[in-house]
This record gives C-alpha cells, sequence and structure tokens, in this order.
C-alpha cells in the first residue's frame, strides 16, 4: 500500500504538489502536473496511471 499526501517541500518558494510513500521512500509530482483541488479518492489502474478524484473532476497521471 502507498500512503498519499498534499503539501510543499521544505525548500523556500517550493511548489506545492502530491507526495507519496512506497514504503521506502518518498516521490514526488512535478511541478503543475496536477491542479490544486481537494482530492477526495485516488486509484491506479492496471497501467499505472494515477487517477485523482475531485469536485472540479477528474484528473489523470499517466505513468
Amino acid at each position: 500500500d502507498y500512503l498519499w499526501v498534499y503539501g510543499y517541500g521544505t525548500v523556500e518558494g517550493d511548489y506545492p504538489g502530491y507526495f507519496v510513500y512506497d514504503g521506502r521512500e518518498w516521490h514526488r509530482s512535478g511541478e503543475e502536473q496536477f491542479p490544486e483541488v481537494f482530492v477526495n479518492g485516488v486509484s491506479v489502474d492496471h497501467q499505472n496511471n494515477i487517477w485523482l478524484c475531485s469536485d472540479e473532476g477528474i484528473h489523470i497521471l499517466k505513468q
């Protein structure tokens, strides 16, 4: 299982993003890869694409 969080990095002037912990290390979405929205759900499909569901729609990160 993975742990997902939204926030800022630790460097001044850093951008907000989604972080995922895979049990060994943290990974981060790229700058402006996702809109700044409240996420209601996260799912990963069989092609490893990440689907985020928000009140503004569905956002997909193709891996």
